[in-house]
């Protein structure tokens, strides 16, 4: 029924971040198999199942459903072969519908549609019939009996279904930067020098030509001793930008640093976005008031000398709407963001 031949993944491949995610991967399921995938972090398990479901297109190698090659099927129209229930609740599902109205889309997938009740009085009574095992199971799965946990002590729970692509919940986690991560923001953000400020006086970010009398940024040549030295760094540039920073100024009043220790709504904010797989790069933390700093890494854009571009305006709306979302600074004038290699 599923077959997976020959199959090869490789991200940013040619660069600093190329990784190998899948290396000639065979997989034979037939009507009726269950099967698990287990394996640590970054072991390619997401990418098996967003492969499956044709969210991810392998390099090489092909993906065969129920004797047909799918490999190059958009997953809106893979969904017709493949069911997918994801971690996140809200992900797969329309969150503005009720339950039975999201049984009765999910009946309908992968056949024609017209115009017609959603849900008819059958179908109501057979969906009501359908939860209501539900009501005596959900006391056990909210506490399962000690066979159904892990070694590690997460719950082990299963749902069987034809095809059944299940993700891993991914975690924020705190952690220091090393020499890779500082060569991977370098070479992402493409720049050979970067206007910096030593500290918060940011007047001092700015000279003036002594030949033309204009102000100029304070530009500081990539890798070298000076720029380390500088707290601040203009990770943006008019005329190119590889990076989507936000400046969050709500405190949480917790010392500490870490990722919990920031504001418990914008937590539970980056929580879900690291569950929807959105998460920000990097996440530099205040270790006195709470305060943090996103940065997404973004496919560069450009825009010609003094002037501006669609992409430009684009990244400059998505930068406002995410600032109003995550409540971020909305006053964050001088653009000189907290340089994560300092």
């Amino acid at each position: 029924m599923l077959e997976l031949k020959n199959v090869h993944k490789t991200f940013f491949p040619n660069s600093i971040n190329e990784r190998v995610a899948l290396a000639d991967i065979n997989l034979e399921l037939d009507d009726g198999d269950f099967v698990t995938v287990i394996g640590s972090n970054g072991a390619g398990k997401s990418t098996v199942l967003n492969t499956v479901a044709g969210k991810i297109s392998p390099d090489t190698g092909t993906v065969n459903i129920a004797g047909r090659n799918v490999t190059r099927l958009k997953d809106f129209k893979r969904a017709k072969y493949v069911g997918r229930v994801f971690q996140d609740p809200m992900a797969g599902t329309a969150p503005d519908l009720t339950i039975e109205q999201n049984m009765a889309l999910a009946e309908r997938r992968g056949m024609s549609r017209g115009l017609a009740f959603g849900i008819t009085k059958a179908k109501r009574r057979r969906f009501a019939d359908e939860l209501e095992p539900l009501d005596s199971l959900s006391a056990e799965l909210a506490a399962p009996p000690e066979h159904w946990v892990a070694p590690d002590g997460e719950p082990i729970s299963s749902h069987p279904s034809t095809l059944l692509a299940r993700e891993a919940q991914p975690h924020l986690v705190s952690s220091s930067w090393n020499k890779f991560d500082a060569q991977a923001l370098i070479s992402h953000l493409g720049r050979e020098a970067l206007h910096a400020s030593r500290d918060r006086n940011f007047k001092n970010a700015w000279i003036k030509d002594p030949d033309t009398g204009e102000t100029q940024p304070k530009l500081y040549r990539v890798g070298s001793k000076s720029l380390a030295r500088c707290q601040y760094v203009a990770l943006t540039h008019a005329q190119h930008a590889a990076v989507l920073v936000l400046d969050i100024d709500v405190p949480s009043h917790q010392a500490g640093g870490k990722i919990e220790h920031v504001n418990p709504e914008v937590y539970a904010m980056l929580e879900r976005w690291a569950r929807l797989e959105k998460a920000p790069a990097w996440i530099g933390v205040n270790p006195l008031s709470g305060k943090c700093q996103l940065i997404w890494l973004i496919d560069p854009v450009y825009a010609a000398a003094g002037m501006s571009s669609p992409n430009m305006r684009l990244l400059a709306a998505t930068t406002e709407e995410m600032t109003r979302v995550f409540g971020a600074d909305q006053a964050f004038s001088h653009r000189l963001s907290r340089w994560p290699l300092h």
